[in-house]
C-alpha cells in the first residue's frame, strides 16, 4: 500500500526571517512592496521575482503580512459553500508562469500576489516521473521541484515548504483548491502498489482481451502483480528508492503485465487491444498513452467488458474520495475541483472509465461530512439541477474557447447560466488571441445571483490584464447589486446595459465576423433606464490606462467611434 502522505510541520514567516535576516535596504524593499499590496490588493509579477529580490525580502514581505493577518483560509469560518459564487478562480500549474525546469518554492511565492483571483486551483503537485501535467506518479509524496534547496538543506522538508506555501495564499485573502484527476501514471506507485484499483492485463495469458477484463480474471491477474510487488519489495533492504521502483517496472513489464491506458475524452470505450501486435510494448488504440484510471465499475461479462457500466468498484471509489479528504486535513486546502468529467452529466458521451455521476455525488458528500463549506468546482459539458443536487457550486467548460460572434453572443445573454445556486464561470486561457475580450465579457456581463465567476488558465501579467481588473475593481460592487436591463446584439458588434440604483454600466464589444469589420460609429441609446432630466456624467474607458475619459451626456445616448476589431470598451454614467 503507498505510504500515507507527509503531513511536515508547520514553520512560521518569523522564525524564516531569523534564519534570512534582511538588510536595511532589504528590508525598505519589502516594506515598499507591502504598503503597494494593500493597498492596490496586488503587485505586478515582477515586483516580488527571485531575479529582482533576495529570499530575505521575499520572506519579509510574507512576514509583514503574517503580522497584519491569519494564515486560517479566509472561509474556514463558514458554513455553507455558497462562498464559492462570490470568487473567481484561476489554474495555478507552474509551467503557466515560468520557463524553467524547477518551480522552487520562492518563484511561486513571488507568482501568486499577481494574480486577480481569490481562489488558486494548484495543478497536480505530486511526484511526476514524465513531467507532464496529470502523469503523476504518487498521491502522497510531494514534488521535490517544488523546493528550495538550501531550506531541505537546512532542515525543511518539501512538506514543510508547501505548509509555507498553502500559508502564503492564505495571507494574501485567497482559497487554495486541490485538483482531483482519477488518472496517473500507467506505473505510477500507487498503481503497482494497489493493482487492485487500476485495470490490468497478462500478455502471458492467452485470454482474449474481453474475457481478460471481467472482474474474476482481473481478480487472478491483480493477485499475480501483487504477489510480485511484495516478493519484490520484500528483497530490498529498507524502504525502496526511485531506482528501485524503476526496476519494478521493467520486472512487471518484462513478466507481461501491463495497465490498460486512460480512454480518450469522451470515448464510449475501453482502448482495444490489439493481440496481433508483436513487441516489448502492447499496443492499444483509442488510449492515452501515458495514463490509466481507477476501476470504478466492475465488467461480470466479457460483453460488457469495454463499457463497463455495472457495480461499483467501492475499494477504487473509497480510495479516490479519499485523497483529498487526506491533503484538505493536512494542508487546509478550501475546494476541490474535479477533473476529467466533462460529460458526467450526459451517460451516452461520458468515458468509459471516468466517474459517473452517483459516484462523484458520494465523494462530494464524504468530503463535506465534516467540513460542509468544502467548495466544489467541476469542468463539465453542460450545468443543470442534477449537478447542482450531487453538490457541484460552480462549473466551466475546459474546453470553452469559443470567440464571441452574433451567434455566442445571442446564446450568451438569452440562455441561464445560473442553475439552482449552480454558477458556470467563463475560461479565459491566455496566450490566445480572444483572451483579454473573453477577461472583459467574464467581468461585465453577470450582475446578481447571475455573475459570471472568471476561471484563468495559463496565466497573464500584462499591463492590459490589471487594467481591465483594476477598472472591474471599481465598479465591483455596480455588477454586484445591478440588473441586466437589455442587450443589443448585431452582426459586428453588442452592446448591454447594467443599472444599479443612479449607476449605469454599458459594456461594449466587437464581435468576430467574415469581414472582420466594425462600424466607424455605434449609437447607443440608454433612454430606457435615464430616468433623469440632468445633464449626466460619462466616463469612457479604452483600457489604455485604468482611468477613463470624461465627458458630459444630455440627450440618453452615447457615441462610440473608433473601436477597434475585437476591441472593448465600457461606459459608466451617472
Amino acid at each position: 500500500m503507498e505510504q500515507n502522505i507527509r503531513t511536515g510541520k508547520k514553520v512560521s514567516w518569523k522564525e524564516l526571517s531569523r534564519m534570512f535576516p534582511p538588510t536595511k535596504d532589504e528590508t525598505e524593499r519589502a516594506r515598499t512592496l507591502f504598503i503597494s499590496f494593500e493597498k492596490e490588493g496586488y503587485l505586478r509579477g515582477e515586483d516580488l521575482s527571485p531575479r529582482k529580490n533576495s529570499k530575505a525580502v521575499i520572506i519579509d514581505f510574507y512576514n509583514r503580512l503574517a503580522l497584519m493577518r491569519s494564515p486560517e483560509s479566509p472561509v474556514r469560518r463558514k458554513k455553507k459553500a455558497d462562498w464559492m459564487n462570490e470568487r473567481d478562480y484561476a489554474r495555478f500549474n507552474h509551467h503557466d508562469y515560468a520557463d524553467t525546469e524547477s518551480y522552487p518554492l520562492f518563484l511561486q511565492l513571488s507568482l501568486i500576489p499577481s494574480i486577480r483571483a481569490g481562489a488558486l486551483i494548484l495543478a497536480p503537485f505530486t511526484t511526476n516521473r514524465k513531467g507532464e501535467l496529470n502523469t503523476v506518479d504518487s498521491h502522497s509524496r510531494i514534488c521535490e521541484l517544488y523546493s528550495e534547496k538550501d531550506l531541505m538543506e537546512r532542515g525543511f522538508s518539501p512538506e514543510d515548504q508547501f505548509h509555507l506555501f498553502i500559508d502564503a495564499i492564505h495571507l494574501l485573502g485567497k482559497c487554495v483548491g486541490y485538483t482531483l484527476d482519477y488518472r496517473m501514471d500507467r506505473f505510477a506507485v500507487a498503481v503497482m502498489r494497489r493493482p487492485e484499483l487500476f485495470r490490468w492485463i497478462d500478455r502471458n495469458s492467452g485470454i482474449p482481451y474481453r474475457e481478460m477484463l471481467t472482474e474474476e480474471n482481473q481478480q487472478k491477474i491483480t493477485g499475480k502483480v501483487n504477489s510480485l510487488v511484495n516478493g519484490f519489495l520484500r528483497e530490498l533492504n529498507g524502504s525502496p528508492a526511485d531506482e528501485d521502483y524503476d526496476r519494478l517496472r521493467s520486472l512487471l513489464k518484462d513478466s507481461g503485465f501491463w495497465t490498460v491506458p486512460s480512454c480518450l475524452n469522451g470515448s464510449a470505450q475501453l482502448p482495444f487491444l490489439h493481440p496481433e501486435h508483436i513487441g516489448p510494448v502492447p499496443h492499444f488504440s483509442g488510449g492515452v498513452e501515458n495514463l490509466t484510471s481507477f476501476k470504478f465499475h466492475l465488467s461480470v461479462h466479457s460483453d460488457e467488458s469495454l463499457r463497463p457500466a455495472g457495480k461499483h468498484n467501492d475499494v477504487a471509489v473509497n480510495y479516490y474520495g479519499s485523497l483529498y479528504i487526506k491533503w484538505r486535513d493536512s494542508f487546509s486546502f478550501d475546494l476541490i475541483k474535479f477533473s476529467g468529467i466533462d460529460y458526467i452529466d450526459d451517460e451516452q458521451k461520458r468515458s468509459a472509465d471516468s466517474p459517473d455521476l452517483d459516484i462523484v455525488s458520494k465523494v462530494i458528500s464524504k468530503t463535506r461530512g465534516a467540513i460542509s463549506h468544502t467548495g466544489v468546482i467541476g469542468s463539465v459539458s453542460t450545468g443543470n439541477d442534477n449537478l447542482a443536487a450531487a453538490g457541484f457550486n460552480v462549473l466551466f467548460r475546459e474546453a470553452g474557447d469559443e470567440s464571441p460572434d452574433r451567434t455566442y453572443m445571442d446564446d450568451f445573454f438569452r440562455s441561464s447560466r445560473y442553475h439552482s445556486g449552480l454558477a458556470t464561470a467563463l475560461p479565459v486561457r491566455f496566450g490566445t488571441v480572444d483572451s483579454l475580450r473573453r477577461l472583459f465579457l467574464s467581468r461585465f456581463s453577470g450582475t446578481g445571483k447571475n455573475r459570471i465567476p472568471k476561471y484563468e488558465i495559463n496565466g497573464q501579467d500584462s499591463a492590459l490584464y490589471h487594467r481591465i481588473e483594476n477598472v472591474y475593481t471599481r465598479y465591483r460592487d455596480v455588477m454586484k447589486k445591478g440588473e441586466l436591463e437589455g442587450f443589443f446584439v448585431e452582426d459586428q458588434v453588442a452592446w448591454w446595459i447594467v443599472k444599479s440604483g443612479s449607476n449605469i454600466l454599458i459594456p461594449v464589444i466587437s464581435l468576430d465576423n467574415l469581414q472582420e469589420a466594425v462600424p466607424e460609429k455605434i449609437n447607443i441609446d440608454y433612454s430606457a433606464v435615464n430616468h433623469s432630466s440632468r445633464i449626466l456624467s460619462v466616463l469612457e474607458y479604452d483600457f489604455n490606462s485604468s482611468r477613463g475619459d470624461l465627458f458630459l451626456c444630455g440627450d440618453d445616448s452615447i457615441l462610440c467611434e473608433n473601436l477597434p476589431y475585437r476591441g472593448f470598451r465600457l461606459y459608466s454614467i451617472q
